[in-house]
């Protein structure tokens, strides 16, 4: 009995040093590219910038001191908003000439056409004659001339009170504003410059030599620099026939028709002409690729699983930095592009920071 109580301690030791199960390996950091197109047989590229279909430069039509200016450029403007106002001083003072003149004239006009009819029955019953008759017509005729006169003058005379103030034609964007209160403005001088809140498009300036190509395009794919992670289809709508006087380059205008509300005046945009053998193609880095025998392949990153998967991949071309892809990947699909021969199927993974390329988005 004794020797058994003296393996007893022995024994319990012995069972508390079991192994207990390993933990999962750490998931591997690696840096990847989100796969998107570009079209192989590009034939150029031109930096431009997004513009209103509609856009105009608004003036006063008369001159004057600026009393008031009521926008600020960025501002969004309600058709007939008053955008700025002159000092309608000496407007205000001939509007109240021109309604004495007409109240003027119109007074003599009742009269003169009252008398024409005293004149009349008159002459019908020969107590006057011929010629006092007809004198009293042709006075009826001048009052009525004087009061249409009068009329116009007075019509005028509200218009140029009008004119003191700068309305918005449209709704739109206020993209320039070339004046400042108190400064003294004339007729027809640049105030405002009003952008429509409608379809854009992207004004480039396209060099002599390149005429051609841009004409015979198939098509345009605009990139904007701020959300390098989309193309927009365009279309040529409008190409200067002329150059331009300072740049000696063709102003064309690049219309598109699929922007949403992302695409905002006065970004910064690149054109991408296409031509009519263009290829969808993705490009990846070269140290995305992992040959093995004849076949080539990559790592796709499954982030529902944190795994990496081999993709057999077709390739179309290899240039010094980068290779074309043809076939084997989507749009949307995550490589790695870094360390790919230390990796194997299946392995955990995970992601440790973001960073974006025109052609793809790149994450590390």
């Amino acid at each position: 009995m004794t020797t058994r109580l003296a393996w007893l301690p022995l024994l319990l030791s012995l069972g508390g040093c079991q192994h207990e199960p390993s933990p999962p390996p750490e998931a591997r950091p690696v840096r990847t590219v989100t796969v998107g197109t570009f079209a192989a047989g590009e034939s150029g590229s031109y930096a431009g910038e997004v513009r209103s279909r509609h856009e105009s430069t608004l003036s006063f039509r008369t001159g004057g001191l600026v009393l008031e200016r009521s926008v600020q450029p960025g501002d969004r403007v309600q058709k007939g908003q008053v955008l700025a106002r002159l000092d309608d001083v000496d407007a205000r003072l001939n509007a109240t000439s021109a309604d004495a003149a007409l109240a003027s004239a119109r007074s003599e006009f009742l009269q003169a056409e009252v008398d024409f009819e005293r004149a009349q029955r008159l002459h019908e019953q020969r107590f006057i004659s011929p010629a006092e008759f007809d004198r009293d017509r042709v006075q009826l005729d001048a009052a009525r001339a004087r009061w249409q006169s009068a009329q116009a003058e007075h019509a005028l005379a509200a218009n140029q009170r009008e004119y003191a103030q700068l309305r918005a034609p449209w709704d739109g964007i206020v993209t320039e504003v070339d004046i400042e209160s108190g400064q003294v403005v004339s007729a027809g001088q640049p105030v405002v410059t009003l952008a429509a809140d409608e379809r854009r498009e992207v004004q480039v300036a396209v060099p002599e030599s390149q005429l051609e190509t841009f004409r015979n395009a198939s098509r345009f794919d605009v990139e904007l620099w701020a959300r390098p992670q989309r193309r927009y289809a365009g279309r040529l709508r409008e190409l200067a026939p002329m150059t331009d006087g300072r740049t000696r380059q063709y102003m064309a205008r690049i219309a598109l028709d699929d922007a949403d509300a992302d695409v905002g005046l006065g970004m910064t945009a690149r054109v991408h002409v296409v031509g009519s053998d263009a290829r969808p193609l993705v490009r990846l880095p070269l140290g995305a690729l992992l040959q093995r025998g004849d076949a080539t392949y990559v790592w796709v990153v499954a982030w529902s699983e944190q795994q990496v998967h081999a993709r057999r991949i077709t390739v179309d071309s290899v240039s010094q930095e980068s290779v074309l892809v043809s076939a084997g990947l989507a749009v949307g699909d995550e490589v790695v592009t870094a360390g790919v021969h230390q990796l194997t199927e299946g392995q955990r993974v995970r992601r440790a920071s973001v960073a974006t390329s025109p052609a793809a988005s790149e994450r590390a």
